[in-house]
């Protein structure tokens, strides 16, 4: 039997919909209802990630393996699934007496830190054990070599899909481990021992941050460069001598110099970010915050004020709304129009949205799409010669009407839809029959009654456009 069904807030609907449905025994209890909505789940999820299409070459294909890149769902599975790893390696080691003294994972990098094992250990049939005739060829292999490839027999045997890749500080001439954006080692002193770490980056990494001349303002690029500066001195163990901490510092700062930053500029910089590092370095020996901030710190707390200053940025200085104003030259537009809501008293802030990026107008996202599509029947953009993707979701356009240009009238209907332009434009020429909308006649061809093209304006933008012609209408009057 297969059954549509669909939501609806009436009665009579919530009965039609239902009535194929076997009423139930009993109500199920906690237990059965979690399995219930478990099974849904399995249902619902085998079903999306069974069925992924993609475009290639004007070719739509069927994914045969694995979740598709840019899904919000596939993520979501990737990260359910990851726990269960975590969880099933964490037990497995602690079965083995290989308890980890660390485990945190970042995506897909999994940090360890375990005791040594003894020469000679080896992993077999989900046990580990010592073998004696190898005891004397593992004394020539450094501890934390033998130690990870144990650990990485045990990860690979947990699930097919996952197979591991070992890394350990004597892997590297210095005896340092890269993870991430830091280096780790041990340090034995005075009969204790402690993970130290500094700042890293890859040799491949571009020596360029910010540069001088991009399209930000001073305030955003200082604030920025100075958050730079002050995770690479974070990035530096307490321990670690000041010399040391200095010259990774230092190694910034050139780069900055490199990227077109000015000598004053350089200094505010380094100022600032001091400034902040001796701030957190005061509030760590206070207690007020940890000096190296973990994830789960004041969770609840830092949500609701990420969430305030995400929601509420423009109050700052007593505004309580806000307006987007198009991007005119030297701000121009956006001076006018808050001098004048400034005038009338109301708490309004005038911000100008940013334009079209020089990498939007060169990068073309589909190398293989022609000048038109497939569908030039039925299609109005690619069978009139408008311009923009029909495929493209909630866009605005325009319809022009080739005979009344021809006869010097131009009209055109401007419209927003959540469509793509190829659906809303085959509706209107469904609507339009064969004649102009404006009635200057019939004509055979409908390719030849009007013109669609995608505008790059929304509906939002030319009413605020509008609002803007009127504040300078009635200034000049």
């Amino acid at each position: 039997m297969i059954l549509d069904i669909t939501s609806s807030g009436k009665k009579e609907k919530k009965e039609e919909r239902f009535a194929p449905w076997n009423t139930a025994a009993t109500a199920p209890d906690q237990v059965q209802q979690r399995r219930m909505l478990t099974e849904a789940l399995r249902v619902g999820l085998k079903v999306v990630m069974e069925n992924h299409v993609y475009e290639f070459d004007g070719e739509i294909r069927q994914q045969l393996s694995g979740g598709a890149i840019g899904l919000e769902l596939t993520g979501n599975i990737a990260q359910v699934f990851m726990i269960w790893w975590d969880l099933q390696l964490k037990s497995r080691l602690s079965n083995m007496v290989m308890d980890a003294q660390l485990f945190k994972r970042y995506v897909d990098d999994v940090n360890l830190a375990l005791r040594a094992i003894a020469a000679g250990t080896r992993y077999s049939d989900g046990a580990i054990y010592i073998d004696q005739d190898a005891v004397a060829q593992d004394l020539d292999i450094p501890a934390d070599q033998r130690t990870m490839a144990i650990v990485k027999a045990i990860g690979n045997d947990i699930h097919h899909s996952i197979q591991l890749e070992e890394d350990y500080p004597s892997k590297h001439s210095d005896n340092k481990l890269p993870s991430l954006d830091l280096k780790v080692w041990i340090e034995k002193s005075e009969g204790s021992t402690s993970i130290m770490h500094e700042f890293y980056s890859k040799d491949v990494s571009s020596n360029l941050v910010v540069h001088a001349k991009s399209a930000l303002s001073w305030s955003v690029k200082r604030t920025v460069l100075s958050q730079e500066v002050l995770r690479v001195i974070l990035n530096c163990s307490t321990s670690l001598p000041w010399e040391r901490v200095v010259y990774h510092a230092s190694q910034m700062m050139l780069r900055i110099q490199f990227s077109g930053y000015t000598k004053k500029f350089r200094y505010q910089v380094a100022c600032s970010a001091l400034k902040a590092y001796d701030t957190i370095r005061l509030q760590s020996e206070r207690g007020e915050r940890p000096l190296h901030r973990p994830y789960e710190w004041n969770r609840m707390e830092r949500d609701a004020a990420k969430t305030s200053k995400k929601l509420g940025w423009y109050k700052k200085g007593g505004y309580e709304s806000v307006i987007f104003v198009p991007s005119t030259p030297n701000g121009e537009l956006q001076k006018e129009y808050q001098r004048e809501i400034d005038r009338s008293g109301l708490p309004i802030r005038a911000i100008e949205t940013a334009g079209r990026s020089l990498k939007n107008l060169l990068q073309r996202s589909n190398p293989f799409r022609g000048e038109s599509c497939r569908r030039e029947a039925s299609c109005l953009v690619c069978s009139t010669g408008g311009k923009g993707s029909c495929d493209k979701t909630g866009v605005n356009y325009n319809i022009e009407c080739v005979p009344c240009e021809n006869a010097q009238k131009h009209r055109v209907y401007r419209g927003e839809s959540s469509d793509n332009a190829y659906t809303r434009g085959k509706k209107h020429l469904q609507e339009f029959n064969g004649r102009c909308v404006w009635g200057c006649g019939d004509i055979a061809r409908r390719s030849t009654i009007v013109r669609l093209w995608i505008s790059e304006w929304t509906l939002r933008d030319i009413i605020r456009m509008m609002q803007c012609y009127d504040i300078f209408r009635r200034r000049s009057e």
